[in-house]
């Protein structure tokens, strides 16, 4: 005999949430605001990464790449992570620290340097039309920017730690323009003023 198939389904209204319950889990979400920066503490370290308590119904996980030193991660730690989605397929959390500390380091340049001022940074590698510089975030160094003179090879500058003069900064596409010759050039022009004034 045919099971009837097209009976209702069964509704368990013992189980049904409050609207007490539902306008509190609204509240909740929020409170999470993607795109933000939130911290969280460890509540389980495995293997391939942990579990992190954002105070959300759901734990975050974040992977150990995540982590500069994975060996100092430990259980009870409190870590800012960067919310890039208050729930994924699985009804979880979606975090990243990396993403935390670019944030970081974006906001401390942008609350701190204008175009015009003076920043150190490390030359990382070679890109097309010139280098990438770490001022805490990526800065592109233009090959005319690099020297007072043309440069023949590029990569003789990589590693190397410098100020720079910041020419550019783009809030909305995160991009930072710097020189090393625009420095030289003033500390050339004071050089040359200073040997006027001695002679």
């Amino acid at each position: 005999m045919a099971t009837n198939t097209n009976q209702p389904a069964h509704l368990d209204l013992d189980n049904m949430p409050s609207m007490e319950q539902l306008l509190e889990q609204q509240a909740t979400k929020a409170a999470f605001q993607e795109g933000r920066i939130i911290t969280g503490k460890i509540a389980e370290k495995r293997d391939n990464g942990v579990l992190l308590d954002i105070g959300y119904k759901a734990e975050g996980f974040v992977d150990r790449e995540e982590f500069k030193d994975w060996e100092s991660v430990a259980v009870g730690q409190v870590v800012d992570v960067y919310l890039e989605e208050i729930e994924d397929e699985d009804s979880m959390p979606v975090l990243s620290v990396r993403k935390a500390e670019l944030q970081k380091a974006w906001d401390n340049i942008v609350e701190n340097y204008k175009e015009g001022s003076t920043i150190r940074g490390a030359i990382r590698h070679r890109v097309k039309g010139g280098l990438i510089v770490d001022v805490g975030v990526e800065a592109f160094l233009p090959g005319s920017q690099v020297d007072l003179g043309p440069v023949r090879n590029l990569d003789d500058y990589v590693g190397k730690e410098e100020d720079f003069k910041i020419l550019k900064i783009n809030p909305d596409r995160r991009n930072i323009v710097v020189s090393r010759r625009e420095l030289l050039e003033e500390a050339r022009a004071e050089q040359r003023a200073r040997l006027l004034s001695e002679l």
